[in-house]
């Protein structure tokens, strides 16, 4: 089964101009709920802060949260990251491209 790989900030969260106010982007919600499969969310900002917004916007779904690391990928593994790494861009969809 695939896996949605989901970062967190400037991605599933966009913070405002003034650093303090942030909103969810409702796009990348969207794809993680309607995902079928296993959802891993991750951030630079380390698990336990992938987590804390795991448990603040995605409660009622079946996710993982992870360090910012580069996990194995597998062919139909799918990445959504604002600032994606060389080694998966043949798999990573930039938030903005979600939007319809």
């Amino acid at each position: 089964m695939n896996t949605l790989y989901v970062d967190i900030d400037d991605t599933l969260v966009t913070w405002l101009p003034d650093g303090d106010t942030w909103q969810v982007n409702a796009d990348v919600l969207a794809k993680a709920l309607a995902w079928e499969g296993p959802v891993v969310l991750w951030s630079g900002g380390g698990r336990d802060y992938a987590e804390m917004w795991g448990d603040r916007l995605l409660p009622q779904l079946d996710w993982t949260a992870s360090a910012k690391v580069n996990p194995g990928v597998e062919e139909g593994d799918l990445f959504i990251d604002d600032s994606p790494f060389d080694a998966w861009k043949h798999a990573c969809i930039h938030p903005r491209d979600l939007s319809s």
